[in-house]
Formats: C-alpha cells, sequence, structure tokens
C-alpha cells in the first residue's frame, strides 16, 4: 500500500538504495504512518529517520565502550517498559508507534550524563534490529559478538518495572492528527514536545514559527498559521 504506481509514487528503489541505504528506506516506510494506513511516501520523509538513525549511531560511538557501568534506575525502567510495549507494538503491527518509543528511549540515553552500559545498550540493539537491521548488525559485531544479532533472542521485561500507567497524545498540526506518541500519564509539556518533534509531519515543520498547544494526557497541537 506505501509505495504501488496505482498510488504514483512508485521511486527508482535502486537509486534510493545507493543513496540513502536500506536502513533509512525501511525506518521511513515503518515511521510515516501505521502499517494498515495508504500514505504518499516521499523522500522527504527520509530527513527525519535520518536523524535518528545518526542519533542511534553518535550514542553507540560516544557513549557504549563495551564495558559495565551502573545505570540510573530511570533508565532501566523505561528500558524494560519499552521491551514490552516494542513486543506488543511489533505484533501487532504498530511498527511507527514502537519506533516513536523507541526514538524517545535513544535521546534520553543520548542525554545521559555518563557512558552506557554494554548489556543495556546491547538490549536497545536488539529492540532496533527489526527496524534497522545494518546498523544494529554493525554495532552487534563492534560489541565482540561473532552471531548476527537477528539469531539472538528477544530481551525478556522484568514484569515489576513496567507497572506504570501510560497514555497515547494525539499530535496535531493546525488541528488535525498526524500521529500520536506514547507516554507516562501526567508527562510534561517539554517532554511531549521532545516526542512529537521525532514525528516526520513535525520534523518537517520545524524551521518553521509555530506554537503549540498542549492539553495534558490529551493532545499536543502544532500552530503554524
Amino acid at each position: 500500500k506505501k509505495i504501488s504506481k496505482r498510488l504514483g509514487n512508485a521511486p527508482d528503489t535502486t537509486k534510493l538504495l545507493e543513496e540513502y541505504g536500506g536502513d533509512l528506506l525501511r525506518l521511513s516506510c515503518q515511521f510515516i504512518t501505521p502499517f494498515d494506513d495508504v500514505s504518499r511516501w516521499g523522500v522527504e520523509d527520509l530527513v527525519g529517520v535520518r536523524r535518528f538513525r545518526d542519533q542511534i549511531w553518535r550514542v553507540f560511538t560516544e557513549k557504549v565502550d563495551g564495558k559495565s557501568y551502573r545505570m540510573s534506575s530511570g533508565l532501566i525502567k523505561h528500558l524494560h517498559q519499552l521491551i514490552k510495549v516494542t513486543q506488543e507494538n511489533i505484533e501487532t503491527m504498530k511498527f511507527n508507534v514502537a519506533l516513536s518509543r523507541i526514538m524517545v528511549l535513544v535521546d534520553e540515553v543520548g542525554k545521559y550524563n555518563g557512558m552506557v552500559d554494554k548489556d543495556f545498550w546491547e538490549t536497545v540493539t536488539k529492540l532496533l534490529a527489526p527496524f534497522v537491521p545494518f546498523i544494529t548488525e554493525e554495532m552487534w559485531s563492534q560489541l565482540g559478538h561473532r552471531d548476527s544479532i537477528h539469531l539472538s533472542s528477544w530481551p525478556k521485561f522484568d514484569a515489576s518495572l513496567v507497572k506504570e500507567n501510560l497514555v497515547t497524545i494525539a499530535v496535531q498540526i493546525d488541528g488535525k492528527v498526524v500521529g500520536t506518541v506514547t507516554l507516562p500519564f501526567g508527562a510534561e509539556e517539554t517532554t511531549v514536545h521532545e516526542a512529537a518533534a521525532l514525528l516526520p509531519r513535525i520534523t518537517a515543520i520545524s524551521d518553521k514559527t509555530a506554537t503549540s498547544v498542549f492539553v495534558q494526557d490529551k493532545i499536543i497541537n502544532f500552530v503554524t498559521s
């Protein structure tokens, strides 16, 4: 449904693969819209996901050295919640929702004041593997593994760490819903804004002057006019 001659949006995938690589094309198709929806794909959809791909690699090269470190309890809890949610979203083919949640954690890890534990990042890498198979394979190899990450077991979550009420918040542009973000109840506007900013449609207006209207636990509306 995403790319077809009938919709008039079938690009030359060979050239796109040569220029952008398989990971970015996969990400853009998985993140642009719910899997069972119809959407007109465009090269501009690669912009937001390329920033995310680059952020993954930057965190890995700057904060992961293959050693063990004590991580904050907040990040550990967030990771276990993410394992559960990612598994559920993959099973229901809500790939865009899974990716939006992973983006939030990667952003948190990037801001974390300290090095990242090897086991922690290996788990993040496993969660990313279905979406960006090539960059995760490279990170997995650099972390000392000989076998493919795609042959490794799926991570398990600690049930005691996932007991937190979550809410799905609608993200709008001028009153029209363009996506959603799932965050803990009571998330502040800054947190919601940062999560929403990772959505491709919001990334596209990031250079424009836009104000936001925020209703806690319900919506964030970006007003451009």
